[in-house]
C-alpha cells in the first residue's frame, strides 16, 4: 500500500496526518458535535471491485483504533465514517475519493436516510407482517407495529450515525464556543494565509481551550479569551475576502483611467494588513496565557478585551 494511502494530509492546526483526509482532526475538535452536522459514509453503490479492497483502504487510512467489525460496516455504506463540518465534507469526498474509496455526505439530522436497503426491506416486511397479524388476530397488534417500526428505525439511525472515528468523547473541559468558531472557520476557508492564520491561533488556543485542554483557560480570562476567538474567526473570514479583492485588483492594467482601482487596491491591502496584524497579536497574547500567574491574569484579560474590540472595529471598517 503506497504512503499517501496511509497517510492523509495533515490536519491544519496540529500539523500532524489527519485520517481519512480530515482538514481538522479530531484531537484538535473538528469531529465533535458543536460544529459537525455532516455525516461520511462509503457509497455501497459505487465500488465496483466489492468490498474488500475498501476495508484494506479503510483498515490503512483510518488508523489502528477501528475494528474490523467497523471497517467492515463502514465498508458496506452501514456505519458512518466521520460525523464532521458541512463545509469541511468536500475536501474530505475529494481525498478519498483519490484512494478509491467513494463517499458521499448525508445531514446528521437524517441519518435514517443512511439505513442499509436491506435493513428497509425488513422494515416493510415487519410492517406487512404485524398488519396481517392484527387484521387475523388482534387490533392491539396492528396498533403495536407503528410503534415497534419506530423504536426499530430509531435504533437502527442511532447506531448507522455513530461514526468509526472521532466518537470518543473524552474530554477535559468543554470547548469554548469561540474555539468552535475559530476551527469551523478554518475548515471553510481554502487553503491559504487566511486558514493559515486561523489555524495558527486555533494552534495557541487548544491547549487552553480545546476540547482536551492540557491547561485549561482561567475563570478569570475564560469570558475575554471566548471573544477575542469568536472576533478572530470573522476576522480570517475577512482576510480571506480580502485576499480575493487583492487578487481582482492584481489582474487590472496600470493606467491614468485606473487611479480608482490603485486606490481602492491600497486601502484593501492596509485594511488586510490590519487584520492579518491583530490575528498575529492574537496568536502571541493566546500562546502566553498559560504560562501567566494569578497577578497577570487581570492586564491579559484587559488586552483581550482590547484586542477583541480592535478586532471588531477592523472588521467592521475593512470589510471589502
Amino acid at each position: 500500500m503506497s504512503a499517501a494511502l496511509r497517510e492523509g494530509p495533515p490536519c491544519a492546526v496540529c500539523q500532524r496526518p489527519a485520517a481519512l483526509g480530515l482538514v481538522v482532526c479530531p484531537d484538535c475538535g473538528g469531529t465533535t458535535a458543536s460544529l459537525s452536522t455532516t455525516l461520511l459514509f462509503v457509497d455501497a453503490h459505487d465500488t465496483p471491485d466489492g468490498h474488500g479492497p475498501l476495508q484494506e483502504r479503510l483498515a490503512d487510512i483510518a488508523g489502528s483504533g477501528v475494528s474490523q467489525d467497523m471497517l467492515r460496516a463502514a465498508a458496506r455504506g452501514e456505519k458512518a465514517l466521520v460525523r464532521l463540518p458541512e463545509a469541511g465534507a468536500e475536501p474530505v469526498n475529494s481525498w478519498l475519493a483519490e484512494q478509491g474509496i467513494p463517499t458521499r455526505a448525508v445531514l446528521a439530522h437524517r441519518a435514517w436516510a443512511a439505513l442499509p436497503v436491506a435493513f428497509v426491506a425488513t422494515l416493510v416486511a415487519v410492517l406487512l407482517a404485524g398488519t396481517l397479524a392484527g387484521a387475523i388476530y388482534s387490533a392491539w397488534i396492528l396498533l403495536a407495529t407503528p410503534l415497534f417500526l419506530y423504536l426499530l428505525v430509531r435504533s437502527a439511525a442511532r447506531g448507522v450515525a455513530m461514526p468509526i472515528l472521532g466518537n470518543q468523547q473524552v474530554v477535559a473541559i468543554p470547548a469554548l464556543a469561540g474555539y468552535d468558531a475559530l476551527l469551523l472557520a478554518t475548515v471553510e476557508l481554502r487553503p491559504g494565509p487566511a486558514r493559515t492564520l486561523a489555524a495558527s491561533l486555533a494552534r495557541a488556543a487548544r491547549s487552553v481551550a480545546g476540547p482536551d485542554a492540557e491547561f485549561p483557560v482561567a475563570t478569570a480570562i475564560s469570558v475575554e479569551l471566548d471573544a477575542v476567538l469568536g472576533a478572530a474567526a470573522n476576522a480570517a473570514r475577512d482576510v480571506a475576502l480580502l485576499d480575493e479583492t487583492t487578487e481582482s485588483f492584481a489582474g487590472r492594467n496600470a493606467g491614468e483611467a485606473l487611479e480608482g482601482w490603485r486606490t481602492g487596491r491600497d486601502q484593501v491591502l492596509a485594511a488586510r494588513t490590519r487584520l492579518e496584524t491583530y490575528l498575529l497579536e492574537a496568536t502571541g497574547l493566546v500562546g502566553r496565557v498559560q504560562g501567566l500567574s494569578a497577578d497577570a491574569f487581570d492586564s491579559a484579560g484587559e488586552r483581550l478585551r482590547e484586542l477583541t474590540r480592535e478586532l471588531r472595529d477592523a472588521i467592521a471598517h475593512g470589510s471589502p
